[in-house]
């Protein structure tokens, strides 16, 4: 009779015990703001852009042509090479010679050796490497915010550079392409690079549009919004705990955002962290 009674006692025990425990973890004062990162407003400027797709193109090219009729004797240059006003660039059976009417570089030689040529012929073309163009294609809903004068930044990334440019001509006429009309558009740049540019080759084209300096800003992720699509962040109230807090914004680059109102630099922002316990869901 006494080893049953100590048994049953010894359970009851444990059972209190692990009673104990579990309210003990389950009430036990915790963190409200356990679940959330943060993030401090800082005052930053954020600027946006328009962006446009060309082709880089020669801002002077000159075809060189034959004046007389001949057999090409002697081809003095190559594709690429670089030529001054006055040299020589073919010479034919006859004596005649056929010379760069301008400094350049030298295009595709249309002629061979003991080919015959006529007046008119097309030889080769003499292109300006130091001055380029960008040839555009502006969409209707774009083009009254692109004008003649405006400074653009022309990236061309198959040769990592980066160039100044100028919008010298917008045009009047537009053509439709898949239901959009596209009006043509030139960008003037001048060739800053030491060699690797071609023509032909896919350039971007960005006009800043936006532009806010030192503006009190967030990261995008940090907003959040609610069932009306209106924005607002949490933060920190009195009482320790998090509160939503209804914001206005502003001007955003896609990883910054301006805040026009609710914030200002130098508060603090609460961001809910992807996953929570038991113990925030219970909170």
């Amino acid at each position: 009779m006494k080893t049953r009674n100590t048994g049953w006692v010894k359970w009851v025990v444990i059972g209190v015990v692990l009673l104990a425990l579990i309210a003990a973890w389950f009430f036990h004062p915790r963190d409200p703001l356990a679940g959330y990162d943060t993030e401090t407003v800082e005052n930053r400027t954020i600027t946006t852009y328009y962006s446009f797709t060309g082709t880089l193109q020669p801002a002077e090219q000159e075809t060189v042509a034959a004046e007389r009729s001949g057999t090409v004797e002697t081809l003095h240059v190559t594709e690429g090479d670089h030529v001054e006003e006055g040299d020589l660039l073919v010479t034919c059976e006859n004596g005649r010679e056929i010379t760069a009417p301008r400094a350049g570089e030298v295009g595709a030689m249309l002629v061979e050796k003991g080919g015959e040529i006529l007046p008119g012929t097309p030889v080769t073309t003499i292109s300006d490497y130091a001055n380029l163009e960008v040839d555009l294609s502006i969409p209707e809903n774009n083009v009254a915010v692109v004008n003649a004068g405006d400074p653009v930044t022309v990236r061309v990334s198959a040769v990592d550079a980066e160039l100044s440019g100028t919008v010298t001509h917008v045009g009047y006429t537009g053509e439709s392409v898949g239901g959009v009309v596209y009006y043509p558009a030139t960008v003037s740049v001048e060739n800053t690079e030491s060699g690797g540019l071609r023509f032909g080759m896919s350039a971007e084209v960005t006009l800043e549009r936006d532009r806010v300096t030192d503006v009190p800003s967030i990261a995008v992720e940090s907003l959040q919004y609610d069932s009306l699509n209106q924005p607002y962040v949490y933060v920190k109230n009195s009482e320790g705990e998090a509160e939503k807090q209804p914001v206005a914004t502003g001007v955003s680059d896609g990883t910054a955002v301006e805040i026009t109102s609710g914030l200002s630099a130098g508060d603090v922002v609460l961001i809910p962290t992807d996953t929570f316990s038991f113990l925030d869901f219970m909170q």
